[in-house]
């Protein structure tokens, strides 16, 4: 099924939480980082997504990605 932009907003939190509790210590920072973000700053109100788990991968990729800016 697929979901929208405030499907994405509404889970946000959550679904940070539930990664967060499965990453390494290293993470924490960028974790925390993405706390501090406004969801909706993140995506755009057209923006579409396949599924839930889209929507984890999304979320994940976004954390791994702050890591990586936050390390260098």
């Amino acid at each position: 099924m697929r979901r929208s932009a405030i499907d994405f907003v509404d889970s946000y939190y959550d679904i940070l939480h539930a990664i967060g509790a499965t990453l390494r210590e290293e993470y924490a920072p960028a974790l925390l980082r993405m706390q501090a973000m406004d969801p909706h700053d993140l995506v755009t109100p057209d923006t579409v997504f396949s599924s839930a788990n889209s929507i984890y991968g999304f979320v994940y990729r976004l954390i791994l990605d702050n890591h990586k800016k936050g390390s260098l």
